[in-house]
């Protein structure tokens, strides 16, 4: 396909800034939908079948609703061009095979394919996010193919070969051009992730990009992480010229397996179009900018979720939003593995759809089988039906992901101790300590993680270094004092029990300005004091406002209420498969 328009009738279709138009004015048309059509326009004559439109727009081994987001995908095409699938004009359905683009087309010069694009679409920034897109598939493929061809069975324990994509290094000599090759990276753990399924898997952004402009090398670098492979590569732009370059290396003995050089021109760019991860803050202006954004839209849902999740929103407002975000999501793009996790949460926390939770959670996870999160939230759904084994195999899936993740570390930590490995849940405990030294809640769970094991000296050690780090000096010197006077056993039993009545202090102060405050909070906060009364009043306004606290009702900490009647009934009436049963 030469040249960087095409036109048939009065459309044109500008390959260059990823627009179409018809006498002059924009189509709106969403990502999916304009792929479709530059493939099938790229194929002018030829039949494309199903399969290979599903392999080119979303990859190989998804499995997915393929009829409807194949079926989807032609019907906003004919929308957008006013065709008619009885009497085709653009598009034509070969019955049980695929589809046909039929209009006669001509190529524009370039200068006339930018004549009325508007500057924003025509930008260096548009214009390197096309081609960096143009490039991922070659490299992906190139990459995917280098470990398949030389990997023996891979150090993770499920037997995969693991990879590590390197922060692409940014050769422009230009800082401002690192948003692109941050964007490379980034989009390279994705594709990768998804194309391994289950034979590879691939280090989540998290820990790969602490290695930017780290100096470490391979072999440390594979030690660190874990990982069979290496990818490496660089980029290097230069007026309307990049080259990009990307390196396979095998970690144990550091040899190259395949390496290869893409240098394309602006024009060249004639392809596929990849979202680049952005900022959460970005998210809510990416969707306004471009509706058809499904990972912006998938993020915005997951973002309300987590609000909710950690107390800042309650269930009542950031449901609709959640739901709005994720239901759109799910329908602009059938195999985005973000927007079913997030129809995930919503069946799970709000809805308590436990059914429907479970299907879209393995539909992301079909659809990516390296989605760290995912695996993450599959382990606290097992841990929630009392399966502690279960969820400490998906965490530790979560963490050969994600292994520099202090978040990462912790959780597993804690899956650890529930599963009654407490020796191992210290050592997990630590590594998050190294990764994150100057964090206060994972010195606050080691020093109960040594308590609960009778190390109490140790343990009031750990929770002066927690009260510390979390500017609490007045706290801290009265532990000392408590310590010298009373012992460290008792000396940390009287701190807990005195921070849980600041705690609470400070709830009844935000409740008293008006703030909204989770009766989760207060629940928690009631049950460390082991008054049963005001931790079941405190249940039952959770229930009554669905917040997220009842998916822990299996947790130790409510042990002492779960015989009373009224628990029973909580219980029975949130129905989660396995809360009947004992907690431990």
């Amino acid at each position: 396909m030469p040249g960087t328009s095409l036109k048939f009738e009065d459309i044109q279709l500008d390959l260059s800034s990823y627009q179409l138009r018809r006498n002059g004015s924009v189509i709106k048309l969403e990502r999916i939908p304009m792929e479709l059509l530059i493939l099938l326009a790229g194929r002018n004559g030829q039949l494309v079948s199903r399969e290979e439109i599903i392999e080119k727009l979303w990859g190989k081994d998804v499995f997915v609703d393929s009829e409807h987001g194949v079926n989807t995908a032609v019907r906003k095409v004919r929308n957008a061009l006013q065709d008619d699938p009885e009497n085709p004009r653009f598009i034509e359905t070969v019955v049980g095979k695929g589809y046909r683009f039929v209009a006669p087309l001509a190529t524009l010069p370039e200068e006339q394919a930018f004549l009325g694009t508007s500057n924003g679409y025509s930008s260096n920034f548009k214009k390197f996010v096309l081609l960096g897109a143009c490039v991922l598939a070659a490299l992906s493929l190139g990459a995917y193919l280098g470990v398949r061809y030389f990997w023996p069975a891979g150090t993770a324990g499920d037997g995969r070969s693991m990879l590590a994509v390197l922060p692409f290094e940014n050769l422009t000599g230009d800082p401002d051009q690192e948003y692109f090759s941050d964007g490379m990276t980034e989009e390279m753990i994705a594709t990768l992730g998804r194309a391994g399924n289950q034979s590879l898997g691939v280090i989540a952004r998290t820990s790969s990009m602490r290695y930017k402009n780290s100096g470490k090398g391979v072999e440390e670098i594979g030690r660190e992480l874990r990982v069979d492979y290496v990818l490496e590569g660089s980029v290097r732009l230069s007026g309307s010229r990049v080259r990009v370059t990307a390196q396979l290396i095998k970690v144990r003995d550091q040899s190259h397996l395949w390496a290869e050089n893409y240098d394309l021109e602006i024009k060249d760019i004639l392809g596929l179009q990849t979202d680049i991860s952005k900022a959460l803050t970005y998210f809510q202006d990416s969707v306004q900018r471009d509706p058809g954004f499904a990972r912006g839209w998938a993020s915005i849902a997951l973002s309300y979720e987590l609000l909710e999740y950690v107390h800042a929103m309650s269930p009542r407002e950031s449901h609709p939003y959640a739901l709005a975000a994720a239901d759109r999501a799910t329908q602009l793009d059938a195999f985005s593995a973000e927007g079913h996790l997030a129809m995930a949460y919503i069946h799970e926390h709000y809805e308590w759809n436990w059914e429907g939770a479970d299907r879209e959670l393995a539909q992301a996870l079909r659809l990516d089988p390296n989605y760290e999160l995912a695996r993450q939230w599959l382990s606290y759904g097992l841990l929630r039906r009392g399966d502690t084994e279960g969820a400490l195999l998906e965490m530790r899936r979560a963490f050969v992901l994600d292994p520099l993740s202090p978040r990462v570390n912790i959780t597993l930590a804690q899956r650890l101790d529930r599963a009654d490995r407490h020796q191992e849940a210290i050592r997990q405990m630590q590594q998050a300590i190294d990764l994150e030294p100057g964090n206060p809640v994972a010195h606050f769970e080691l020093a109960r993680l040594y308590v609960n094991q009778k190390e109490f000296e140790t343990g009031a050690e750990e929770e002066l270094r927690a009260l510390e780090l979390d500017n609490k000096p007045d706290l801290a010197d009265q532990l000392k004092s408590s310590w010298k006077e009373h012992g460290a056993e008792n000396a940390y039993k009287q701190l807990e029990r005195q921070l849980v009545y600041v705690q609470l202090h400070d709830l009844q102060k935000r409740i008293g300005r008006g703030e909204y405050v989770s009766p989760a909070d207060n629940a928690w906060t009631y049950a460390r004091l082991r008054d049963p009364g005001n931790t079941l009043l405190w249940l039952k306004r959770a229930f009554d406002e669905h917040a997220s606290l009842l998916l822990e009702l299996r947790d130790p900490g409510f042990d002492f209420v779960r015989d009373t009647p009224q628990f029973q009934v909580l219980a029975r009436q949130v129905a989660m498969p396995g809360l009947s049963a004992a907690s431990h």
